[in-house]
């Protein structure tokens, strides 16, 4: 049995013929979809499309990979390689031991009292200091005096701390007091400037504040030592001295202890050190040449030669100045400038001359020689006053006065103070017309007649002992 289906309404058939014509389009669309693919137009356009994102690919994303990979790579490759057994150069840090080291070392101090370890180590430090030729008697001494300095405790540092930066806040106070009044202030304004804290209690709190300044840089100064014996046990030569990277040290450990601010919750130890390191290294720096260079061109070009040498293990040549300066985000102007300065090389007056044709032959002379040859000394300034005064006397005896003049003018044998402004040294043919008021060829031979003359009764051997200069 079958139900009688009941007749469609007018919206369910528009329906339907709406259907049957979304079909045709999909079924339309999908035929010249294929038949755009099958065309060989699509599949040219389809290739280059892969050739552009490949090409991007290898152009942008490639080379940061290889890059990252690489520097990876280095990285390794440093950590591969035999360590020293110096300490870093970085100052107050010291290079990590292997496991092995660390091991043995604790087994051989095993079963040791402390007292023990620390007799040992003062020995050990003394005879590194005795054997190493930067290390001056005075510093030794200096040494033996921090030790007897005992340390201080952590609450101890903060309450130290406390009363220096109260001292400093008066200093501050009394400076700004200066500088508004160009003039030292009196007492009741420094009184009324302090929050009405009477003269007695000031004076008190700076010599407080002072002692405890004097007390947190004196049990500190093991500090200073730690960092200048890793100068020292790197091997410094005699041209470096260690006292003065101490007393850098020193003064450094002093603006330290003025500038501790307790309440930031570190410890002054951790706080110095940073004062400490940059106060040695560029004592350090300044040391190592004779001629003063500023420390940002040494650590610039420390830089540009790390980063040269990365950049010559990734490139495999070596890089230009381009890619370089790209890389190291530094101007090529910059770049040379700090290779300038790094390669100065300085000599010797006392040094003796080498000769480039005979490099085997060891000469006499020294560069001292060479420019004391042509200096004018002071005899010979004298010497050279008396032949002037001789020379012109003579020509003043066997020529006109006017020829005498013009002679001397263009030689420049007239004082400066007598002539005009302008008209001093040898003067031009040209500028003696304009002074004299003659032609200039009137006065060219005057000039020239009377140095025939000259020449004349120098030839001649009567005349020779006139001209004996």
């Amino acid at each position: 049995y079958k139900p009688k289906s009941q007749p469609e309404t007018k919206d369910e058939s528009s329906n339907k013929i709406s259907d049957i014509r979304l079909r045709s389009k999909l079924v339309e669309s999908v035929e010249e979809k294929r038949k755009i693919e099958e065309s060989p137009a699509h599949a040219s356009s389809v290739r280059a499309l892969r050739t552009k994102v490949v090409t991007d690919f290898t152009s942008e994303v490639a080379p940061k990979l290889i890059i990252s990979k690489s520097k990876t790579e280095v990285k390794a490759k440093k950590k591969t390689q035999t360590r020293s057994r110096l300490s870093s150069t970085m100052p107050g840090y010291i290079s990590k031991q292997n496991k092995e080291d660390k091991e043995a070392r604790e087994s051989k101090n095993k079963g040791i009292s402390p007292k023990t370890q620390a007799v040992r180590i003062r020995q050990n430090q003394l005879e590194l200091y005795r054997k190493n030729p930067c290390v001056p008697e005075s510093f030794l001494q200096f040494v033996e005096e921090i030790h007897q300095e005992s340390r201080i405790t952590p609450a101890e540092e903060i309450r130290l701390g406390t009363l220096c930066q109260k001292a400093q806040k008066l200093h501050e106070v009394y400076d700004n007091l200066v500088a508004k009044y160009n003039r030292e202030p009196t007492d009741e304004e420094y009184m009324a400037a302090s929050d009405n804290i009477s003269m007695e209690s000031l004076r008190n709190c700076l010599d407080v504040g002072l002692e405890a300044k004097n007390l947190l840089v004196t049990s500190n100064l093991r500090l200073i030592q730690k960092v200048v014996n890793m100068y020292v046990r790197n091997g410094m030569g005699s041209e470096y001295n260690a006292a003065d990277m101490m007393e850098e040290g020193t003064l450094a450990l002093i603006r330290a202890a003025e500038k501790f601010k307790p309440t930031r919750g570190f410890r002054f130890s951790t706080y110095a050190m940073y004062w400490i390191r940059s106060a040695i290294k560029s004592s350090f720096l300044t040391q190592t040449r004779l001629i003063k260079i500023p420390q940002r061109l040494i650590e610039t070009n420390k830089k540009v030669l790390k980063v040269a040498e990365e950049l010559e293990f990734l490139l495999g040549r070596q890089p230009t100045t381009a890619e370089l300066s790209e890389a190291a985000e530094v101007t090529s102007s910059q770049m040379s400038r700090c290779a300038e300065a790094n390669n100065l090389i300085c000599g010797s007056l006392d040094e003796s001359l080498v000769n480039s044709f005979k490099p085997g032959e060891k000469s006499k002379d020294t560069l001292h020689s060479t420019v004391g040859e042509n200096a004018e000394t002071e005899e010979m300034a004298i010497d050279h006053s008396y032949e002037r005064g001789n020379l012109i006397a003579t020509m003043r005896r066997y020529l006109t006065p006017h020829q005498v003049d013009l002679i001397m003018l263009r030689y420049g044998l007239v004082d400066a103070k007598v002539l005009p402004h302008g008209f001093s040294g040898p003067l031009t043919i040209a500028k003696i017309s304009h002074l004299v008021g003659l032609k200039p060829h009137k006065v060219r031979s005057q000039i020239h007649n009377g140095l025939r003359q000259m020449k004349h009764l120098v030839t001649n051997e009567d005349g020779l002992g006139e001209f004996s200069l």
